[in-house]
């Protein structure tokens, strides 16, 4: 008898190096795009990726900050409410 065969598989695998390569060119040639635009263009490169793994390998450089992360432009904290128990009460809201 032996392991079955579940049992010895691989439990993370490691992207290959041109794969990294190839995303980390696009990226440093696109830097406001993320895994959904990237992911087509290295598709036409060649490679089998879906943009998940695309997406996790952007990941891996913003971490060992071989790319920059996407600035995000949107974020606009003062024109958000921060939930229900920081609305301002009816009461004051009443004209008088």
């Amino acid at each position: 008898m032996g392991w079955p065969a579940i049992a010895r598989r691989a439990r993370s695998v490691r992207p290959r190096a041109n794969l990294v390569e190839a995303i980390e060119r696009l990226r440093l040639d696109f830097p406001m795009c993320g895994r959904a635009k990237l992911g087509p263009l290295v598709r036409e490169q060649g490679f089998a990726v879906s943009d998940a793994t695309v997406g996790r390998i952007i990941a891996q450089l913003v971490a060992r900050r071989a790319v920059q992360p996407v600035l995000t432009l949107r974020r606009r904290p003062y024109a958000r409410r921060s939930g229900p128990r920081n609305a301002a009460s009816p009461s004051v809201c009443r004209a008088t």
